[in-house]
């Protein structure tokens, strides 16, 4: 007998084998998952007991990434599990630096679950043109402008062996988006079986870096839009809402006006009041009347309308999806409540993220470090070069008053809810100098507590102006690193900066009596005691204290022609003066041309016919000196020009200096050839790779060693260190009548002479905040 079977029932016999399929597949992967995981199986006080013996094994399975991503799920649902029903911990995840990291990842992850659980509003679906996925590691990462995504795709490229160096950003977004961009539906399905990845940022901090480098950038695309972001110039908050946003109400409101008022404004959306506003606003003064940009819109101009364009769309999916994705919400791009991120990452954990990344697929090693200290691969890559225009976060902040804070963070408020952050728990005060030392927790306003104020200001600047810079960050260089093993401290050493105070110092609270007067003897001294081998000296300072000092750029700069030009103080530094004074008929204007042309001057951007101003968006720029309007105006000073025919001027040494520095561009084997006395502070010492507790001035020296005595634990006597006049040499005071004021130097310079030398020590002036004529 034959038997026929309908094309009906063969559809349904199919489907039903299809499922059968899945579910046994799906139990077969738990039963792998739990097998490499060392136990079967089980409800909570199971996963609960399992988890009691300690953080996840992980090494082991580090020559197979596919087990390793598989146990490291299994930990986590375990955990995740756990935390969703508040049940404890297991403490041994709190005994070692792992289990914490592992503990606070999965935080993130359970926070993410529960903020989804009560959303009101459908989820974003995943777009594929966020998704970039690397196919042999099984790895999909969405990805987010603004977040440090070209530290992400340099990191793809990396695991993948191509090119990591590109000489501009644009480049690097292009050649990712052509190797791991997938289209369609295959991403979204790669994206759900993949190991999933993404990394966010805090959103005003976020914003902050958009605006510097888009806006006072005036890259194209926002150049065009620039009348579009002033349009809410003379209107407040409380305007805007009321003509533009009608359907919404400042939740303030609530009960003013008729009771009738009072029962329809539940029917409005709400503009939130950003949870401690109260507390920031009372501590930072605001800026009443920030500096006037013309037509470039200012950062309050720039928050009305991104605030505008985001609370305008309300829940329409497509109208949040045309909102430019440098400012637009984090969660309209990569939405975790419909993907299943393995790992959320943040930029501001980004240390202690990658390595577990790294981990995962089985790339746990960055390129071997070479003898120098350098490596060819960076997890500080950071994004964009800060403008010189650009200030601090607090600066731009402090432009807002309470309304308009409440209406920016209306608009991000399911990134602040989802991704776990809260609007101005931002001022790391405290937490970064106290990060591995104590330090009193009072912060009254007394003397001592203001300097440590002031120090960690300068490591929020540094941070923030590393957040926006567009050239890779400098490795640390052993040679430059010592090391006082007793006390967990490592310095950077900068030359020309008051170093030869601090080497007495380290000799000083190891218990050496700093006899040497002479600072070639002191810095031999200090090598033999302080040297640390290459390898190692990198991984202290990665785990001490780390402590740098710095200079103004141009002190720096006076007090080494004092020192070795005008005083010929050794027979290298007269070999040198040809090389110093060649510059001697030539205009700043004719090196550019002649000797530096990939560069141009910032001021002749409207200058030439349309395709020239067309092409010089493609230069390098020489920057404006801030305050070089004053310096203009003042007669320019020809005292000490020309000293003698063999002799250097200052203003020919300052243009051979700015030259060879110029010259490299971002090339740090040409700048590593640069004379270390005044080679940019930032190639030698950078904070953007280092993790510095300290940055010391030899401004204010006196201060900065009475808070480095109270770090390291020292209480003996406080010899040494004092503040110096700006023009004296740190390491060797110049006593030559001979050499004159800061003020009389600079007055010797033309306006594009300066702006010359700024340009060239533009990043010292921007990460250690210094003002070129401000001393």
């Amino acid at each position: 007998m034959i038997f026929r079977l309908s094309p009906r029932r063969i559809i349904i016999f199919t489907i039903s084998l299809t499922i059968v399929m899945f579910v046994l597949r799906r139990q077969s992967d738990s039963q792998f998952e739990d097998e490499f995981y060392g136990i079967e199986s089980g409800d909570v006080i199971m996963r609960q007991k399992r988890m009691a013996g300690g953080p996840c094994n992980l090494e082991a399975y580090e020559d197979d990434p596919k087990k390793l991503v598989a146990v490291y799920r299994n930990c986590r649902d375990d955990l995740r599990t756990i935390m969703e029903k508040n049940l404890p911990v297991p403490s041994a995840f709190e005994e070692t630096d792992e289990g914490r990291l592992m503990v606070e990842r999965v935080r993130r992850l359970v926070n993410v679950k529960q903020k989804c659980n009560n959303r009101k509003v459908a989820s974003m679906p995943m777009i594929d043109s966020w998704i970039r996925v690397s196919k042999p590691h099984e790895l999909a990462y969405c990805q987010l402008e603004k977040t440090g995504s070209s530290t992400m795709l340099t990191f793809l490229m990396e695991i993948n062996n191509m090119e990591t160096l590109y000489p501009r950003n644009d480049d690097l977004h292009q050649t990712s988006l052509d190797n791991f961009k997938v289209i369609g539906q295959e991403a979204v399905d790669m994206a759900e079986k993949y190991l999933d990845i993404v990394q966010v940022r805090h959103p005003f901090t976020r914003l902050v870096s958009c605006y510097c480098d888009k806006i006072l950038g005036e890259r194209p695309p926002f150049l065009k839009k620039f009348t579009e972001f002033r349009s809410h110039r003379n209107q407040t908050a409380e305007d805007m809402v009321r003509e533009q946003l009608p359907s919404y109400r400042f939740l303030s409101d609530a009960k003013k006006g008729t009771k009738t008022d009072q029962w329809r404004f539940q029917f409005f959306l709400k503009i939130i009041p950003a949870p401690g506003k109260e507390e920031y606003l009372a501590r930072e003064s605001r800026i009443e009347d920030p500096e006037p940009l013309g037509e470039t819109p200012t950062f309050r101009d720039f928050v009305m309308e991104v605030a505008y364009q985001i609370l305008r769309c309300g829940d329409n999916q497509d109208c949040r999806k045309e909102i430019n994705a440098s400012y637009g919400r984090q969660i309209d791009k990569c939405d975790p409540c419909s993907w299943n991120f393995d790992l959320l990452m943040k930029l501001e954990t980004i240390d202690e993220d990658f390595p577990l990344l790294r981990k995962l697929l089985g790339h746990n090693k960055p390129k071997a470090v070479d003898d120098s200290g350098s490596s060819s691969t960076n997890e500080e890559r950071v994004v964009h070069r800060k403008i010189s225009a650009c200030r601090s976060y607090d600066e731009y902040m402090r432009q807002l008053n309470s309304e308009e804070l409440d209406l920016i963070y209306t608009a991000y408020y399911e990134d602040f809810e989802v991704f776990g952050y809260e609007p101005f728990n931002l001022d790391e005060l405290r937490n970064i100098i106290q990060k591995n030392h104590s330090l009193p927790k009072a912060f009254e306003k007394t003397k001592e507590t203001r300097h440590i104020v002031e120090a960690a200001r300068r490591l929020a600047n540094a941070k923030q102006t590393c957040e926006t810079r567009k050239v890779a960050s400098m490795p640390m260089i052993n040679s430059k690193i010592r090391i006082s093993n007793e006390h967990e401290l490592a310095y950077c050493q900068l030359q020309n900066t008051g170093s030869k105070e601090m080497l007495k110092f380290l000799l000083q609270i190891n218990g050496l009596e700093p006899e040497f007067t002479d600072e070639d003897k002191l810095g031999e001294a200090s090598w033999e005691k302080f040297k640390t081998e290459s390898r190692k000296a990198v991984k202290l300072a990665v785990d001490y204290l780390d402590v740098t000092l710095v200079q103004h750029p141009l002190t720096r700069l006076v007090s080494y022609y004092c020192r070795e030009i005008l005083e010929e103080r050794n027979e290298a530094s007269n070999k040198k003066f040809d090389i110093f004074t060649r510059h001697r008929n030539q205009s700043a204007f004719d090196m550019v041309r002649n000797q530096l042309p990939h560069y141009r001057f910032l001021v002749h951007a409207n200058l030439g016919t349309r395709s020239e101003q067309w092409k010089f968006k493609f230069y390098l720029k020489i920057f404006p000196a801030p305050g070089r309007e004053e310096l203009e105006e003042q007669p320019q000073n020809d005292v000490d020009k020309k000293i003698d025919d063999s002799m250097p001027s200052f203003r020919e040494f300052v243009m051979e200096v700015a030259y060879q520095i110029l010259k490299c561009g971002d090339n740090p084997d040409c700048k590593s050839l640069i004379n270390a006395d005044y080679v940019p502070q930032i190639d030698k010492c950078d904070p953007c790779s280092w993790n510095f507790h300290l940055i010391m001035k030899s401004e204010t020296i006196d201060k900065d060693f009475a808070l480095l005595r109270k770090l390291v634990g020292y209480d003996g006597p406080e010899t040494g260190p004092s503040r110096r006049s700006s023009h004296e040499e740190n390491d060797g005071q110049s006593s030559n009548p001979a050499c004159r004021s800061f003020e009389e130097y600079m007055h010797q310079l033309s306006g594009e002479e300066l702006d010359l030398i700024y340009t060239a020590y533009n990043e010292d002036f921007e990460v250690f905040g210094y003002e070129p004529l401000k001393v």
